[in-house]
């Protein structure tokens, strides 16, 4: 009966393992830059000019057919790129999908997109403005700081400044409540899942010997051993899982001191810049 419990705590062991680098994976994947779906050409607008169809999507944001809006931007920005309308359809797009049909993801690809293709255009700021703002919903503060560094260090004079400076003061505010919260247990828990590779291999490495006592102990029951020493593999596997945790507390303290060190700097310029104005 001892044995059997043994091996079961094993394989528990082997499948929390599992299930926290299954974790990393999922949020790494997540992490790419979002993208804009492709969608077909909706029927109304199927052969349209580029500029017809942009009409075509303004009056369908205006009459609050949103869905339909969204297919007709999509299908505007997939079409007409390099095209005069492209830049307007970007950004409407993304002030559709970020302000009014909650598809914050959506929203910021569109948006990324538009700074990647017309870095000199006039609304750049509007864009960057509008972008940091989804990113601190999304909790993406680094690169939420970017941008508004960006927006700063660029755009001096914009009418958005005012605006971005109490925007960079909620994201410290909020980056320092994410820095409490990391220090509850709710938070060293989350500090479990891996976030870098140094964390991953630690827990390959707990993961083996788990993986190994699940199997061995199958065969010592079917051939009525015994083991010696049992608490040692158990202590090896909880203490490597420590470890990856330790790496991890490490890894967010290192990040979240660059973002606050890039936070403190665009408030003490941002707060000259309204003292000489």
């Amino acid at each position: 009966m001892r044995s059997t419990i043994r091996r079961l705590g094993y394989a528990a062991l082997t499948v929390l393992l599992l299930a926290l680098i299954g974790v990393f994976v999922a949020r790494t994947w997540r992490s790419d830059r979002p993208e804009l779906p492709s969608v077909e050409a909706p029927p109304e607008m199927a052969g349209w000019s580029c500029d017809d169809g942009l009409l075509t999507a303004r009056g369908l944001t205006r009459s609050g057919k949103l869905e339909e809006a969204r297919r007709a931007y999509l299908w505007l920005i997939e079409r007409c790129e390099a095209s005069s309308v492209e830049p307007d359809a970007l950004l409407e797009a993304g002030s559709l999908l970020g302000h009014l049909m909650d598809r914050p993801a959506e929203a910021r690809a569109a948006y990324e997109m538009f700074l990647q293709r017309f870095p000199i255009h006039p609304d750049v700021p509007d864009a960057l403005y509008h972008l940091a703002r989804l990113e601190i919903d999304a909790g993406d503060y680094p690169a939420a700081v970017a941008h508004l560094t960006a927006l700063a260090d660029r755009y001096p004079d914009d009418p958005h400044q005012e605006s971005a400076r109490f925007l960079a003061e909620e994201a410290a505010g909020l980056l320092a409540a994410d820095r409490r919260s990391q220090r509850t247990l709710g938070g060293q828990l989350a500090a479990l899942v891996p976030n870098n590779l140094a964390s991953v291999l630690v827990l390959l490495l707990a993961m083996a010997p788990s993986v190994i006592q699940t199997v061995r102990q199958a065969r010592r029951d079917a051939a009525g051993g015994s083991v010696r020493w049992p608490w040692v593999i158990p202590l090896v596997v909880i203490g490597l899982t420590l470890c990856n945790s330790v790496l991890n507390n490490v890894d967010n303290a290192r990040r979240n001191k660059l973002v606050m060190d890039k936070l403190d700097r665009l408030l003490e310029s941002q707060a000259h810049k309204a003292g000489s104005g």
